[in-house]
């Protein structure tokens, strides 16, 4: 690995850690998370909204004045974008998270920070939805009556086709 590169993470690491970054224009596009909101446990990707002008930079996250159980994104060229996909721990809490982007700019200076909100929902529940005959059902009691009624209604249908064979109806 190159010196330089090796030069240019570290100084990332540092203005995405550390703030150290030049402030970002106020022409600046959001960052752009999809999709939003993720549950726990979930993966979405991040993307700078065009505005880094490399091909490399890293997504950090935090709510209010402290860090977050979310990881860092390494991002990367991914449709014509600098992006990168990352997962919601199962652990993380619900509500909003700052992300804040910094981008490499191919000669060793920081792009960004570039901001945007990603929103953690609640988890997911568990169990089968609740939504009487007409929904999905786990439990066995409702699939047996299921297929003993379809049964019933197929054996009904033979013995009407061949008492009307035997009998020279048509």
């Amino acid at each position: 690995m190159r010196t330089s590169s090796i030069l240019t993470g570290g100084a990332l690491v540092l203005a995405a850690g550390f703030g150290l970054a030049a402030p970002a224009s106020a022409a600046a596009n959001p960052v752009v998370i999809q999709p939003n909101p993720v549950a726990p446990g979930g993966q979405f990707s991040v993307f700078d909204g065009g505005n880094c002008k490399g091909k490399e930079g890293l997504a950090t996250f935090k709510t209010g004045a402290t860090g977050s159980d979310i990881p860092t994104v390494k991002l990367a060229t991914l449709k014509n974008e600098v992006g990168g996909v990352g997962t919601v721990p199962a652990s993380t809490k619900p509500g909003a998270y700052e992300v804040s982007v910094v981008c490499d700019d191919g000669k060793g200076n920081v792009e960004g920070p570039f901001t945007g909100t990603l929103t953690v929902s609640a988890a997911h529940p568990k169990g089968a939805v609740k939504t009487g005959l007409g929904g999905t059902q786990s439990t066995g009691t409702n699939l047996a009556a299921g297929i003993g009624a379809l049964g019933a209604a197929a054996v009904g249908g033979v013995w009407v086709m061949r008492r009307r064979g035997a009998s020279g109806q048509a």
